[in-house]
């Protein structure tokens, strides 16, 4: 009796190891790197390719999300260029030009990969998820909007996310036109101390603004 009882015990044990590895191997990069993501910073590298997979521009600068929906991407290279988000409009701004666009964040990030990095909700609750096949070391995601949730009109037919030990390296769009951006980040840093002052912005003095100013 007392074998039979320790094989049961075994047995539950096991079976309830089984079913934490499962719950594990289901939890994906991706899960762990969004959840309870509160802010993050990066420096980036873009590169455009066009269907022939002809090189058209190169970029680079840094990125600072805050969740939920602020976000600024300073372009660097090749000129400074600044794509603002502060929750409730999105700034465009062009120092060489010395002008600036603003229209409201809501309508002009439908179906935007913007919308992913900073949103409140979690990106199975936007978008689809499949897994790809590995890229050397990187687990690879493909995202698909869901319609239902109004990102049906998106600006790309394609976006995929790279993962290196549960931190995001890459994203990968593809548009109608078989136009491809590749944005590879570096020196990311996850719920670090970011300042909410960097997510305001006040057209520089002489400055033309586009739209109507908040």
């Amino acid at each position: 009796m007392t074998n039979i009882v320790r094989g049961l015990t075994s047995l539950l044990l096991w079976s309830l190891l089984s079913v934490a590895c499962a719950a594990d191997a289901a939890t994906t990069s991706l899960d762990r790197f969004f959840s309870g993501l509160r802010n993050l910073t990066a420096n980036f590298d873009q590169t455009i390719t066009d269907a022939k997979g002809v090189v058209t521009q190169n970029a680079s600068g840094k990125v600072t999300i805050q969740r939920p929906g602020k976000f600024r991407w300073d372009y660097v290279t090749p000129y400074e260029q600044l794509v603002l988000g502060d929750g409730q409009h999105l700034w465009t701004y062009d120092a060489d030009l010395e002008q600036a666009t603003v229209k409201p964040q809501s309508d002009a990030l439908a179906g935007t990969p913007a919308l992913l990095l900073s949103a409140k909700e979690q990106p199975g609750d936007l978008f689809d998820i499949a897994p790809l096949p590995a890229r050397e070391s990187e687990e690879w995601f493909e995202l698909t909007p869901k319609s239902q949730n109004g990102l049906g009109d998106t600006q790309f037919n394609r976006l995929r996310l790279g993962f290196v030990h549960d931190t995001l390296v890459a994203m990968e769009l593809v548009d109608a036109f078989d136009q491809t951006t590749l944005i590879r980040f570096n020196d990311l840093q996850r719920n670090g101390g970011v300042s909410a002052a960097l997510f305001d912005f006040t057209p520089p003095a002489g400055v033309d603004v586009i739209g109507d100013m908040p």
